[in-house]
């Protein structure tokens, strides 16, 4: 038996591909084919409307964690400073990884 809810990651795929290579703004299109979607996939039953509204409440629980954010900085000036080779005043946009 055929069920569109077992296509959709293959549809959205090639929408994606193809609103991309369009060319539009990859924001815009990554933000559209999302929500359009997710409306499509809550219109299908494949998930509930209320699913959208834990998205925010995921990403700043991960924003209120400090290590989250404290981690690449620190790596990076650490990177920088244990590097005899580099200038005194190291820019972490001037270095090639």
């Amino acid at each position: 038996m055929f069920y569109i809810e077992d296509y959709l990651p293959a549809f959205m795929f090639g929408a994606l591909a193809i609103l991309l290579f369009s060319g539009f703004p990859v924001g815009f299109v990554l933000g559209g084919v999302a929500l359009g979607f997710g409306f499509l996939g809550a219109a299908l039953d494949v998930f509930h409307v209320i699913q959208f509204f834990n998205l925010p409440l995921r990403i700043w629980g991960i924003g209120d964690n400090l290590v989250w954010w404290r981690s690449p900085c620190s790596s990076s000036w650490a990177r920088c400073w244990n590097d005899p080779a580099s200038p005194p005043t190291c820019s972490i946009a001037s270095r090639s990884c």
